[in-house]
């Protein structure tokens, strides 16, 4: 059984048998806020039918074992998702710890329940967090959708191969509560502010199938699951991802350019 890169299926997994924390507390994004589909020409782009940036990917601890960066027990999901975002960005093979997520969530605004999403998006784009000595990551914020209408899923797969990840945030079923295949249906959680779950999705298969990264594994998620259950998808231009070239072409694997770039979000044009 894999739980990173390297062969295997990292979706081999034992099915939760615990109630996992989540900790996402969301609203609708600040007026002003980007928007993916209001400057992204998808004519201009070839977006491929299977993408696994995941596999890339290492999500086990010190011990080999499956890291959740203590989302299994605390309502940090969204600290712990942004780590594994930046683990992606940054691919220098250094896995985020359990620390380095502590040290965020308070910072972010983390408090008993979890974290606001928008205050935390804002001062992660602000203050960035210190990757290594040498690296400070700070993102900044594109919503995928309006906010309130159900996702383009084309929109989310050009998302994630242009941009390495997309950040959603779910309402959370029972059903969810597990490292099987998410698919709509059943009861949320709980009626409060625990009923979101901030899950980083890196990949997509040409079943329609969606690969997210939640305590510590891997978990597919259905295409239905994407429509029914997403409150918000966030993308992020991060320059550890994004890094321009003398030529004016990005490093991503997917050779977004910097022109392109601009023309998703004018508003990031010193990205």
């Amino acid at each position: 059984m894999s739980e990173g890169g390297g062969e295997g299926n990292p979706l081999d997994l034992e099915p939760a048998t615990m109630r996992y924390a989540t900790g996402a507390l969301h609203r609708p994004a600040p007026a002003g806020t980007p928007i993916l589909r209001a400057g992204l020409a998808l004519h201009e782009f070839t977006i491929p039918r299977h993408c696994e940036w995941y596999r890339a990917m290492d999500l086990r601890g010190a011990d080999g074992q499956p890291d959740a960066l203590g989302n299994a027990t605390k309502p940090n999901c969204v600290a712990a998702g942004a780590a594994r975002m930046m683990q992606l960005w940054s691919a220098d093979g250094r896995l985020p710890t359990e620390a380095l997520v502590d040290d965020i969530y308070p910072r972010w605004g983390g408090g008993p329940l979890g974290i606001w999403t928008d205050e935390a998006f804002d001062i992660w784009a602000k203050q960035g967090v210190a990757w290594s000595d040498q690296r400070i990551i700070a993102p900044r914020r594109i919503l995928v959708e309006v906010d309130g209408i159900a996702p383009d899923l084309r929109q989310i797969r050009a998302a994630i191969y242009l941009l390495g990840a997309v950040g959603f945030v779910f309402r959370m079923p029972e059903t969810a509560f597990t490292f099987d295949r998410w698919e709509p249906g059943g009861q949320p959680r709980t009626n409060g502010p625990h009923q979101y779950h901030f899950v980083p999705a890196m990949g997509y298969h040409d079943t329609g199938d969606f690969i997210g990264c939640s305590w510590g594994r891997w978990v597919t998620i259905s295409s239905s699951f994407i429509v029914a259950q997403t409150a918000q998808a966030n993308a992020f231009v991060c320059s550890a991802w994004v890094h321009p070239r003398g030529d004016g072409t990005a490093r991503t694997p997917s050779g977004l350019t910097l022109d392109q770039l601009h023309a998703i979000a004018p508003s990031l044009a010193g990205v």
